[in-house]
């Protein structure tokens, strides 16, 4: 099992905390970075997982006050009077988690959620991710693999800001995230095409099989 937090997390911009706003996508970068330096017999067991849809209008269930990812919105007016089931929920683009998964065990770690952490996946869907509205605004889900996620994931942080280029929040201390190809490719992990950008696209469906315990 994969131990969170570690023992020897001591600064902030090293090791991401629960209720600091990074973005969920560095903040899983981030976590997968410690298990490669600190535990890399777990890497491959960990997945990072983007949440969106082709409106990249999702919500979720019980989340805590990190809303940081683009353009988060709690729900009101009109929004609330069309999912009231959603009382407690939040409205985003995209969302980032990371799911630990060996034959015993599926865990969801989820830096912004007031669920227990980690949460059982099937917990975690029935809780945060109740499939029960309308066939628009259903969660597609793009499963990586940690390693390619460290070599390949880029972002200038641009939707870190306003349409004014303020920040929203202050940015992480640490330079943004690049590679040799790339200094910006956070769109191609957002969408969910199946044919655009690394991993797999799958229904919510499909990533609880993804993750059965006899896979």
């Amino acid at each position: 099992m994969l131990r969170w937090p570690p023992g020897d997390a001591k600064v902030a911009g090293d090791v991401p905390q629960r209720g600091l706003w990074c973005g969920s996508e560095e903040n899983i970068w981030k976590l997968c970075e410690h298990v490669k330096h600190s535990s890399p017999h777990l890497l491959p067991h960990c997945f990072p997982v983007f949440i969106s849809n082709p409106r990249e209008m999702v919500t979720g269930a019980v989340l805590g006050g990190n809303q940081g990812d683009g353009n988060w919105g709690s729900v009101g007016g009109s929004t609330r009077e069309m999912f009231p089931q959603y009382e407690r929920s939040c409205w985003q683009d995209y969302h980032v988690i990371l799911v630990y998964h060996s034959p015993q065990e599926a865990l969801v770690y989820d830096l912004d959620t007031e669920l227990s952490f980690p949460s059982p996946l099937s917990h975690y869907c029935r809780a945060a991710l109740r499939n029960n509205l309308k066939p628009q605004f259903h969660r597609w889900f793009r499963v990586i693999p940690a390693e390619v996620f460290l070599s390949t994931f880029a972002s200038d942080r641009s939707r870190m800001k306003s349409p004014d280029g303020t920040w929203l929040k202050p940015p992480p201390p640490y330079p943004c995230l690049s590679t040799p190809e790339s200094t910006n490719n956070l769109e191609d992990f957002i969408s969910m095409d199946p044919g655009r950008g690394p991993g797999q696209v799958l229904s919510q469906d499909g990533l609880m099989r993804r993750f059965s315990s006899s896979t």
